[in-house]
């Protein structure tokens, strides 16, 4: 019984739990928890900085098969969160915070338009709240979920843009 006591305060200590969950599952854990209707939306957002903080944490640890939905629900759910929580919030966050809320779900380009343009925006806002509050977790999220998926969104960028016309040539 010793040795088993020993070994599972070495993991703890470790930090092997954390080690052995993937980003994939903690954002399907951060998109339950921001579901929760029946949550205050700033508990909601409050009860998710642990896993913000820990996905942030191994973002560079590779997954295959990871969906970008996942992210781009995450991001939603945070968005409607804060909108009801957070009357504050700079008019021009909240204007793409809105485009993020009511983005299709089909629509990952809108979604992702929105929330560049809100990255844009982040570091002119100032900070005056603290780390565990909602707004700010809401914006770690949304910039966790950038790092993540800008590739993805500017390989959609150039699909949804005309392409440039050829310049005629002028012969002398």
């Amino acid at each position: 019984m010793g040795t088993v006591l020993f070994g599972a305060s070495i993991a703890e200590k470790a930090g092997l739990r954390e080690k052995l969950v993937t980003n994939q599952e903690r954002f399907s854990e951060i998109n339950r928890v921001l579901a929760a209707e029946s949550v205050p939306p700033a508990d909601r957002l409050r009860n998710i900085a642990v896993q913000v903080e820990t996905a942030e944490r191994y973002r560079f640890v590779s997954e295959s098969g990871f969906k970008i939905e996942k992210l781009l629900s995450s991001v939603r759910l945070a968005a409607k969160a804060l909108l009801s929580c957070d009357e504050a919030v700079d008019a021009r966050a909240k204007l793409q915070l809105e485009r993020i809320a009511s983005a299709e779900r089909s629509d990952e380009y809108q979604t992702l338009n929105a929330v560049q343009e809100l990255i844009g925006i982040i570091p002119q806002i100032p900070r005056s709240t603290p780390l565990d509050m909602p707004r700010a977790i809401t914006f770690r999220l949304i910039q966790l979920v950038w790092q993540g998926s800008f590739r993805y969104y500017f390989s959609l960028k150039k699909k949804h843009e005309p392409c440039p016309k050829p310049r005629s040539s002028d012969s002398s």
